[in-house]
């Protein structure tokens, strides 16, 4: 399968943070391991050790989704999506501030946003 033109250029200084839960969106599955054979850094964010998510990354998280409702849950994943990002982002310092900033704007300025 063809690199995305959005991950052309990934390579071992990149990390990507790659999500999927039973039943695993081949998709997700395929884009992980396209990311990984680039050689970038791959961190799984899954329910169970027996997901193929596991067999392409670098690290992984396991993350419960079971919920009593009749779909799974996804408060978790989020959460810890949430708290990763932060110290991603406190780590990078006012650079990665002032990109995202940038981004938003970008985005705004195309009209992304309603």
């Amino acid at each position: 399968q063809a690199m995305p033109a959005a991950l052309l250029g990934l390579g071992r200084e990149d990390a990507v943070i790659a999500m999927s839960h039973a039943p695993y969106a081949r998709r997700s599955v395929k884009l992980a391991e396209i990311c990984h054979d680039a050689g970038a850094y791959v961190l799984a964010l899954t329910d169970r050790i027996s997901s193929p998510l596991l067999k392409v990354s670098t690290a992984h998280f396991l993350v419960p989704t079971e919920s009593p409702q009749f779909f799974p849950s996804n408060v978790a994943t989020l959460c810890l999506v949430e708290s990763i990002m932060g110290m991603l982002i406190r780590r990078g310092g006012p650079a990665v501030g002032d990109r995202i900033a940038a981004a938003g704007a970008a985005n705004s300025k195309r009209g992304v946003y309603w």
